[in-house]
């Protein structure tokens, strides 16, 4: 009894040791708990602190943006300001003699104009703009309708001293009104021997369209197309020029491809294939050159509907030339708007400056012939040419459009394309080769699905024990008593329920597959189908593209420059002399 009492005892005092240790692990847990928690609000905290100074910083961020606006619009008004001042200082009287000299342009008899009048006004122009070169052309008009010779010989050297070529632009123009076609043609020669091809002058469009037009006649378009091919020569022996040439062309293939009408729903089968990324770029390629063709067609088969006359072009011409600002003028101009900008977009530079880039574009001067030649090809209503000046623009500008055209095409157009569906993959160029791809897919699917079709065997473990049962029957039977060959049917109706589950099974599962076949043939039939329309396609992208390049080749300049006067004469007099 003594004994068990100490084993109890003992017993006892292990369990209350066992409960001191489990309490002190429930304690150390609980510790463990409670620096956990507290790492865990610490982790939220600086989460918070985190997420305060991000949202601290984009205030910062937007406050600085605002500060910068705030300063960039304040500096843009005192740039007005002090712009405008300069403008008002310098070019004051700019615009009145402008208008003037429209003015006495506008009078078509100069005889009706009063000599005294437009002396004094002369006067008054050369005291309010004494570095005008269009002032000084006013005076030596004046002085000449005067028949002041030495006043207008005088005007006339200052105008030419301070404006070479705008002077010569504008005493052809007024020749050329006025049927002085000799004088005409001299001022022509010396205003077109001033230009730089690499940095021509704006004007040249507009003498351009109206020699193509022919009104000014037969001498002055054989003087320009002389000099057109000049300026060829001189621009094709400069590094970069045609390389300038083709990058706005290629920007125009990218922006006319993006133009293009293209409906990716007509290949959507293809769209799970491998190769789409590759026929996809095929396929805008072939609607670009598709495109293109049609749009230079519908270019060329345009018919010039009104042609300006001679009188009506040289007034328009005149109006731009006087009405164009000078250098040092348009840069103030130029440096008003964007700060107008600049306040418009609320101190957003970036913004300004692309705005100005665009209303600016073309205007600055500093381009070179081939690239008007291409901006005239590809937007003729920015400079209100005639129909007939795009179609000499653009055949002008044939050698680089080709040469973009020919970098865009690819020669290896039969392609492997892949066609996936179900884990199966095959491979054709166009589509022809049908039924072998159909033979692999359902290849495919047999393989696929077999283990699963025959995974129910016919001698199964219940068809061994219908066997066995069917054995023992026939044994005992021929032993015993032939009553017992009964139980050997009851193994044979185990083995024939047994296998006709199988059976069954299996044409269900072949069933399945069945019409599963169906379906993946409608989509293989689909997938093929478009493969045959992608080829259709770039086919008709192919022909149009060789189409697109024989059209451009048979082109020639002067197909694009209509009759004048001139020209209908002489053809007149030479059919005169041979039929003499």
């Amino acid at each position: 009894m003594a004994k068990y009492d100490i084993a109890v005892a003992d017993i006892r005092g292990l369990e209350n040791g066992l409960i001191d240790v489990a309490n002190s692990v429930g304690t150390m847990a609980q510790s463990v708990n409670n620096v956990t928690n507290y790492v865990s609000n610490v982790n939220q905290r600086v989460n918070s602190v985190s997420n305060e100074v991000a949202s601290l910083s984009e205030k910062i961020d937007t406050f600085m943006k605002n500060m910068e606006g705030t300063t960039a619009v304040a500096n843009a008004k005192q740039s007005i300001v002090l712009s405008n001042q300069e403008l008002d200082k310098k070019f004051r009287y700019y615009d009145e003699v402008r208008k003037q000299v429209t003015g006495l342009l506008q009078s078509v008899d100069l005889a009706v104009v009063r000599r005294e009048t437009i002396a004094k006004m002369a006067e008054e122009i050369v005291l309010k703009t004494p570095n005008y070169w269009l002032g000084r052309c006013f005076v030596a008009l004046t002085a000449w309708i005067n028949d002041q010779k030495d006043i207008a010989t005088k005007a006339l050297d200052d105008a030419l001293r301070l404006d070479d070529e705008n002077t010569s632009l504008f005493f052809f123009l007024v020749n050329i009104r006025i049927n002085r076609n000799k004088a005409a043609l001299i001022w022509l020669n010396r205003y077109l021997s001033m230009q730089d091809p690499n940095h021509i002058d704006m004007n040249i469009i507009n003498v351009m369209n109206s020699m193509i037009s022919g009104i000014f006649g037969l001498d002055a378009k054989k003087l320009l197309m002389s000099y057109l091919d000049k300026w060829k020569k001189e621009l094709d022996s400069l590094a970069g020029v045609n390389e300038d040439n083709e990058k706005i062309w290629n920007d125009f293939l990218v922006m006319f491809s993006n133009a293009v009408s293209y409906e990716e729903g007509n290949f959507s089968y293809l769209h799970s294939s491998k190769s789409w990324p590759l026929l996809k770029e095929k396929i805008k390629k072939a609607e670009l050159y598709n495109g293109l063709l049609g749009s230079f067609k519908r270019i060329f088969d345009e018919r010039e509907q009104n042609i300006p006359s001679r009188v009506y072009e040289a007034d328009i011409m005149l109006n731009d030339l006087i009405s164009n600002y000078d250098r040092e003028e348009y840069i103030i101009r130029k440096e008003i708007l964007k700060n107008k900008l600049i306040i418009e977009e609320n101190g957003n530079l970036e913004k300004a400056y692309k705005k100005l880039e665009k209303d600016i574009k073309g205007l600055d001067g500093d381009r070179n012939l081939y690239q008007y030649l291409s901006d005239i090809s590809i937007n003729p209503s920015k400079y209100n040419c005639l129909i007939s000046t795009r179609k000499f623009a653009i055949t002008e500008s044939k050698k680089t459009i080709l040469k973009v055209l020919a970098d865009t095409k690819e020669d290896n157009n039969d392609i492997d394309i892949k066609i996936e569906i179900q884990g199966w993959e095959g491979i054709t160029k166009d589509g022809s080769n049908d039924k072998q791809l159909r033979a692999s897919l359902f290849n495919h699917i047999d393989s696929k699905f077999h283990d699963e079709v025959y995974e129910d065997k016919y001698l199964s473990m219940k068809s061994i024990l219908g066997l066995l049962i069917i054995l023992v029957g026939i044994v005992l039977g021929i032993i015993l008593n032939p009553v017992v060959y009964l139980v050997a049917l009851v193994g044979l109706a185990i083995c024939g329920m047994d296998w006709k589950n199988v059976y069954d099974n299996r044409n269900v599962k072949l069933k399945e597959i069945k019409e599963l076949k169906k379906m993946l043939n409608i989509i293989l039939n689909n997938n093929i189908a478009q493969i045959i329309d992608y080829r259709k396609l770039i086919d008709e992208g192919n022909k149009s593209y060789n189409e697109l390049v024989a059209f451009l080749e048979s082109l020639e300049s002067n197909q694009f420059i209509l009759r004048t006067d001139d020209d209908r004469e002489r053809k007149v007099i030479l059919n005169g002399d041979i039929n003499g």
